[in-house]
């Protein structure tokens, strides 16, 4: 068996958090982050983006009135990213998705628009077939998803402050903002047309079908992942 890697997802060129004037939202990818993004903006909140692997403020859709005290905005990201605003109170929140649709949208992704040389998951389980992904995966990290998912939400037993769900992306986030206290144009949120859908997932999509085997392993490889978010192997 290959040797266990911490996991790590995204790239440099990955928008990986938002910094609202009350709250904060983590990106996890392939779980709707990018119509977030533009959700946000166009839902008039002012905001801060920044990228783990560039460790600098980049100014967006900013307002002196509202940003001026946030202060330095860093990170200790590769560690605990939950943990990033607990100090000053801040609200924190991110989406998750069913882990099945997750690796069916990886790796349709990844057959897209090329493997990530250097990425830990895409060197050891690079495959043009979905099961020898999904197989050589299972091999490697064992609940790998489940993993990403503590790492990004924080532990069961010390979350960040709001988790929803990909499938529920518009009604999630209006109810994250407003639990956050954040002022915003929910109309305008809630017809923001969705945003980075994997381009070729229709093209790719008769292939990502599980083996009977793999499924019932993978299931069980995330088991964490599903019951902590209440998701079921008949939901997708």
């Amino acid at each position: 068996m290959a040797t266990r890697a911490t996991p790590r997802i995204g790239g440099a060129s990955q928008v990986m958090a938002l910094l609202l004037p009350r709250s904060a939202f983590i990106h996890i990818p392939k779980t709707g982050g990018e119509w977030v993004r533009v959700a946000i903006a166009r839902g008039r909140i002012p905001c801060l983006e920044s990228n783990p692997e560039h460790p600098y403020d980049v100014a967006m859709h900013t307002h002196p009135s509202t940003t001026s005290d946030l202060g330095p905005w860093s990170f200790a990201f590769k560690k605990r990213p939950w943990t990033w605003f607990r100090p000053g109170g801040r609200f924190t929140f991110a989406f998750v998705r069913h882990p099945l649709k997750w690796y069916q949208s990886r790796w349709a992704y990844r057959m897209e628009n090329g493997w990530e040389a250097g990425h830990p998951m895409d060197d050891a389980c690079h495959s043009e077939d979905f099961n020898e992904f999904i197989a050589k995966l299972l091999d490697w990290h064992a609940g790998y998803l489940s993993d990403i998912y503590d790492q990004y939400c924080g532990p069961e037993s010390k979350p960040i402050s709001y988790v929803g769900r990909q499938e529920r992306l518009a009604d999630d986030l209006v109810e994250a903002l407003r639990l956050a206290g954040e002022r915003f144009d929910e109309e305008a949120i809630r017809s923001t047309p969705r945003e980075n859908v994997t381009a070729g997932l229709d093209r790719w999509k008769s292939k990502t079908e599980f083996d009977p085997a793999l499924k019932t392993r993978i299931l069980q490889a995330e088991a964490r992942a599903m019951e902590r978010f209440g998701y079921r192997a008949e939901d997708v």
